[in-house]
C-alpha cells in the first residue's frame, strides 16, 4: 500500500491516471481510414450520406450533375444526375427505365477502354426500384472502377456514381457501398 501512495498520493491522482490510459487506448484503435458520414439534402429532391474527407469538386465532373464531390488524395469521386422522367424522350418516343439504365452504362463504357461490366442487378432501395453495376476500364493508362446506381422514383431517374483509381478499391470500397446504398429520394411525387 504504501508504495501505491508513494505513486498516487490521492484517489483522484489514480483516477486522472486511468481516465488518461483508457483515453489512449481509445484513441490508438480508431482507424483512420475509418470515415464519419455527412447527410446531404440536395434541391429538396433527395439525399445522400457522403464520407466526411469528400468535399465540393473544384472541377466540373459533369454538366448536368447536381451534387460532384471527391478526395483527390484518396482518387474519390462522387456525382449525382437528377433527371425529370416525364419529360424524357428520344426521337419523340417516350424513354423506358431500361432504356435509360442502357443508355448510362453506354456513357459510361464509351470513355473508357478494356471495359469489363459486371450484369446490371435489380435493386429496390430506400423506396426505389432500380439497377446497379460496376464497371471497370482504362482511362488515361489509369485503370478505373465506377460504381453505378440507377434509380426511378415515379417522377424522376437518378444516376449515382462512385469511382476510383483501381490501386485504391481496396481503401474506398466500403465508403463507395455505403455511400451508394444511403441514396434517397426526399419527397416521392405520384404521377
Amino acid at each position: 500500500m504504501k508504495r501505491f501512495k508513494q505513486y498516487f498520493p490521492t484517489s483522484s491522482s489514480f483516477l486522472f491516471c486511468c481516465l488518461f490510459l483508457f483515453g489512449c487506448i481509445n484513441v490508438t484503435n480508431k482507424n483512420p481510414d475509418e470515415a464519419t458520414f455527412k447527410d446531404m439534402k440536395i434541391k429538396e429532391l433527395y439525399s445522400i450520406s457522403l464520407p466526411d474527407y469528400l468535399t465540393p469538386s473544384k472541377t466540373i465532373l459533369n454538366d448536368e450533375a447536381s451534387l460532384q464531390y471527391s478526395n483527390l488524395d484518396r482518387e474519390f469521386y462522387v456525382m449525382v444526375i437528377d433527371e425529370n422522367s416525364r419529360n424524357m424522350t428520344l426521337d419523340s418516343a417516350k424513354v423506358t427505365f431500361d432504356e435509360y439504365v442502357s443508355n448510362c452504362t453506354a456513357n459510361i463504357s464509351g470513355g473508357l477502354m478494356s471495359v469489363l461490366a459486371s450484369p446490371a442487378e435489380k435493386v429496390s432501395m430506400n423506396g426505389l426500384k432500380g439497377y446497379k453495376t460496376t464497371i471497370t476500364g482504362t482511362y488515361n493508362k489509369m485503370n478505373m472502377v465506377y460504381k453505378c446506381l440507377i434509380m426511378q422514383s415515379p417522377s424522376h431517374y437518378y444516376q449515382v456514381y462512385c469511382w476510383t483509381v483501381k490501386e485504391l478499391l481496396p481503401r474506398n470500397e466500403k465508403d463507395m457501398n455505403a455511400t451508394l446504398e444511403s441514396f434517397k429520394e426526399l419527397v416521392q411525387i405520384s404521377i
